[in-house]
């Protein structure tokens, strides 16, 4: 016969191994949690620049359609602003 493997030495191994694998995971899901917070707090201001580019783009079409109003009609309730 060949040579023998004790459980003893198996078990040790296979306890290093799933320690190490465990401090492996560990470390990624700490990392990992470290980008996402990141991302979240640089997400925020992005969604706010957005909601002020929409209202600046509304508020301008809203005077441009005035401006345009006011030149085809000559009426001074469009050059006012309501």
């Amino acid at each position: 016969m060949g040579k023998k493997i004790k459980i003893r030495r198996v078990s040790s191994w296979s306890i290093g191994i799933t320690v190490f694998v465990a401090a492996l995971f560990l470390i990624i899901s700490m990392i990992s949690e470290r980008e996402f917070l990141i991302l979240h707090d640089t997400t925020e201001p992005y969604i706010q620049c957005e909601r002020a580019a929409k209202q600046l783009q509304d508020g301008s079409d809203y005077l441009t359609e005035q401006v345009r109003l006011y030149a085809m009609t000559g009426q001074r309730t469009y050059m006012e602003l309501p």
